[in-house]
């Protein structure tokens, strides 16, 4: 039985996102149920997380021991794009679930069948877990027997940085992530290709079992771009940035 790869992006300029990741981890261990026979690899890619936190790979390896096999990388300020780009070579598993590192599992999330469908399906290479964007278009259903999921038009933001499970030949076929740009720019560059090619398809699972935890937004910053510190002030929660910045 192959793994089961999962791959966490992070970068935390305060402790806010220290706690946001910490409860996602949680939640997924919680959570996320794969065979018992399946092993989990998980990799966390660092892009330059405040040297002020407690939150290199000992904190990892304290929260992960005894669920998964843990590998960790750390480079300063390469962008998402270089996080996504060393996690997916340093998994070595054709099947990768991305969280990100601040999307909780609200409920139980069987993660087999959508294993299976992802195997078995060459022309499907990522499955959305959970909401399409509000800019997609068309839509048309397919059943792979007790699953349910949406295949939409290859046009607005048909692809998204989102909790996904992915197959490898997703990322062999549109190739690597655009590098030191924000997090913005490296997925609306990404989400062109994925529209403009012919290669394996996105659908999008109808179900939603995750929860954004909002901390510190960083999504419209370049790598080595100042984080305000007004953004480090806030707390984490479900339904927006609370930091100061924004009151």
């Amino acid at each position: 039985m192959i793994p089961l790869g999962i791959l966490v992006t992070t970068y935390a300029p305060g402790q806010l996102r220290v706690e946001a990741a910490e409860r996602s981890i949680e939640s997924w261990k919680e959570h996320l149920i794969a065979h018992p026979d399946r092993k989990i690899l998980l990799h966390v890619a660092d892009d330059g997380s405040s040297p002020d936190l407690d939150y290199g790979l000992e904190w990892w390896r304290t929260r992960t021991r005894g669920w998964a096999t843990l590998s960790y990388s750390r480079q300063e300020q390469g962008g998402i794009g270089m996080s996504l780009n060393k996690g997916i070579s340093a998994l070595d598993t054709p099947i990768i679930l991305y969280p990100m590192d601040d999307w909780s599992l609200k409920y139980p999330l069987e993660i087999e069948p959508w294993i299976e469908l992802l195997e078995d399906n060459e022309d499907t290479g990522c499955i959305r877990m959970g909401q399409p964007s509000g800019s997609v278009r068309g839509g048309r259903g397919k059943r792979f027997g007790l699953l349910v999921g949406v295949d939409f038009e290859r046009s607005n933001f048909y692809w998204s940085l989102t909790p996904a499970l992915y197959h490898r030949r997703f990322f062999d076929a549109y190739g690597k992530f655009l590098e030191n740009v924000s997090p913005v720019a490296t997925e609306k560059d990404y989400n062109i290709r994925v529209c403009r090619g012919k290669g394996p398809a996105v659908l999008v699972a109808m179900l939603n079992p995750w929860q954004h935890l909002w901390s510190i937004k960083t999504g419209d910053l370049s790598p080595n771009e100042h984080v305000p510190p007004a953004r480090l002030r806030g707390t984490v929660n479900t339904t927006e940035y609370n930091s100061v910045e924004y009151q």
